[in-house]
């Protein structure tokens, strides 16, 4: 993982042979990946940025949880079992 600004930059070595392509993580995307540490939940990661960025749990909850899946889909995270 490399970070540039507000701009994270991710290469999955485990595909560094099939693909070697880096994942570009901007905006508020790059906010979510640098609170995603396996301590918590995706329920605490929305409370704080609702609270960060003065909008509802509920608003965001859904793409933060797409979000996530789609960290999985691509290999760059293991989703473990999310604790709410």
């Amino acid at each position: 993982m490399v970070e540039d600004g507000d701009d994270v930059f991710v290469l999955d070595l485990a595909r560094l042979r099939s693909d070697g392509v880096p994942r570009a993580i901007q905006g508020s995307a790059g906010v979510i990946w640098r609170r995603i540490d396996g301590r918590a939940s995706l329920g605490d990661i929305g409370a704080a940025l609702a609270a960060e960025f003065a909008v509802q749990p509920a608003a965001l909850q859904h793409d933060l949880t797409m979000f996530v899946d789609s960290l999985a889909a691509a290999g760059l995270l293991v989703r473990g079992a999310d604790r709410g």
